[in-house]
């Protein structure tokens, strides 16, 4: 079968798709198309001319991908090109890891352990609670073999669930380049909002653009 692009479009993932990309580091096409338009500074105008040469020596392969994440649900098109935020991180986090939750309460850390942001949570608490998640980084890894293989089970969110089952506090592995956040929400998330694509996009913008630039 045969793809064609239908129409020129500015096209940016979805809250899903961008989900989608940052939820595991396991390389495969849908990932690497929806890394191409979180790269770019501002939203992607999608023409023939520049599939082919995101898609190269591939063409073909890249409009197939690219009807299979519309079909998805994991791109939306955009009204304009709208630019990435290029403020300091600790003016633009803060407003968008608010939005992430129902309670208004959010971190972001890193790897290690590092609290990058937090909003609604105690200093003494988020300080704790980022090296919670640096231990659950581990613990995952250490027991990744079991989850992902022999249960078939490929998230690797972690949460403290209440006798409903609903989530007291969650963390989402965030996969951004060679860096590795940890986004800890307490009570219901909202990962389907838009502030999710963009606090994805200004991220990998900062952290994937710059590792694959070095």
């Amino acid at each position: 079968m045969s793809y064609t692009l239908d129409q020129e479009s500015y096209l940016m993932p979805s809250p899903a798709g961008a989900y989608y990309c940052v939820m595991a580091s396991v390389d495969n096409a849908a990932r690497r198309l929806l890394r191409r338009f979180l790269s770019q500074e501002s939203v992607a105008l999608v023409t023939n001319e520049l599939m082919q040469a995101w898609s190269a020596p591939e063409p073909e392969l890249g409009l197939q991908t690219l009807h299979h994440l519309q079909g998805l649900g994991w791109l939306q098109t955009m009204p304009t090109a709208v630019e990435v935020d290029k403020g300091p991180l600790e003016d633009l986090l803060p407003r968008l890891l608010e939005q992430l939750s129902c309670e208004a309460n959010a971190l972001l850390t890193d790897s290690q352990g590092f609290c990058l942001t937090s909003v609604g949570f105690a200093h003494e608490s988020a300080e704790e609670i980022s090296a919670l998640g640096a231990d659950l980084v581990t613990l995952h890894s250490r027991h990744q073999g079991l989850l992902n293989n022999n249960l078939k089970m490929p998230a690797s969110n972690w949460g403290l669930l209440d006798a409903a089952g609903h989530s007291q506090l969650g963390f989402w592995p965030l996969h951004i380049g060679q860096e590795l956040f940890s986004l800890v929400i307490a009570g219901p998330p909202c990962l389907h909002r838009q502030v999710f694509m963009y606090l994805v996009w200004i991220l990998h913008n900062r952290y994937a653009t710059s590792s694959n630039a070095a």
